[in-house]
């Protein structure tokens, strides 16, 4: 019985360390999207796409003081591609279409931002990722 507990605590203990282990965000996605080739997971998330209409992205959970630095690659052979990244007022802290780079923001209050990726009639890929400066 002993050894059955122990299993047992050991799986339910596993399971809420991997789940930690995306960190503090959660994936959503919205639209239509067709030849699409890519995924969301961790702190990054990366496409290829023939027709992309919608929005794909992260709920990031910061800290007052948190620096946030997004490294992001945006090829758009069609249509529109645009990187946001906003406050839960929809405040658009940081915008960009159709480029590469990286962008450091540093957030002014504890709360979930999101970092948004819309598509309109898009063709093309991104890849993105994220890191969080305390």
């Amino acid at each position: 019985m002993k050894k059955i507990i122990c299993i047992a605590t050991t799986i339910l203990l596993l399971c809420v360390i991997l789940t930690g282990c995306t960190g503090n965000a959660s994936f959503f996605k919205s639209g239509s999207v067709t030849g699409f080739s890519g995924s969301q997971r961790g702190t990054s998330m990366n496409a290829r796409f023939t027709s992309f209409n919608g929005d794909r992205g992260a709920y990031i959970t910061l800290k007052q003081s948190d620096r946030i630095s997004i490294k992001y690659a945006l090829a758009c052979e069609d249509g529109t591609l645009t990187l946001t990244f906003e406050n839960k007022d929809g405040i658009v802290l940081f915008t960009n279409s159709e480029t590469t780079g990286t962008e450091v923001i540093t957030v002014d209050s504890d709360q979930r931002y999101i970092l948004r990726l819309t598509g309109k009639k898009a063709k093309g890929s991104y890849d993105i990722s994220w890191s969080i400066n305390p």
